[in-house]
């Protein structure tokens, strides 16, 4: 999921020189309001999947953010990309945690979230 502005973010933060040959895990990927995965996947990355709790466009599979370390194990992927995600899941930090551990030692952790005070709400 993902708005005007994280697609602008990603476009500018995120060029062939990050995604070329990396391996990308897009988590909350189900396609809402728009979605990066077009533009990386035109980078010609080694492998792109998306993850979301709900079945939908841009989802390859479905996973629960809290258990992407129980899936996919530590240091999993190059470049890990959670936009606006944050405030659908009821442990933020929990999630966090996990993203923080799929994503490779050096690899890139993308994220966006709502501005601050934003409550949690299920859906978009």
């Amino acid at each position: 999921m993902c708005n005007q502005s994280c697609l602008s973010f990603g476009h500018q933060n995120l060029g062939e020189a990050e995604i070329r040959g990396q391996s990308i895990l897009e988590v909350g990927s189900r396609n809402v309001n728009g979605s990066l995965r077009s533009h990386l996947q035109s980078l010609a990355p080694a492998s792109y999947l998306g993850v979301d709790i709900f079945p939908g466009e841009g989802v390859d599979e479905i996973c629960n953010a809290e258990r992407l370390v129980e899936r996919f194990g530590s240091d999993a992927f190059d470049v890990v990309i959670a936009t606006e995600v944050l405030e659908h899941v009821c442990d933020w930090r929990q999630v966090v945690d996990n993203l923080k551990s799929v994503v490779r030692p050096a690899g890139i952790l993308l994220i966006t979230t709502r501005s601050k005070g934003f409550p949690f709400h299920e859906a978009p």
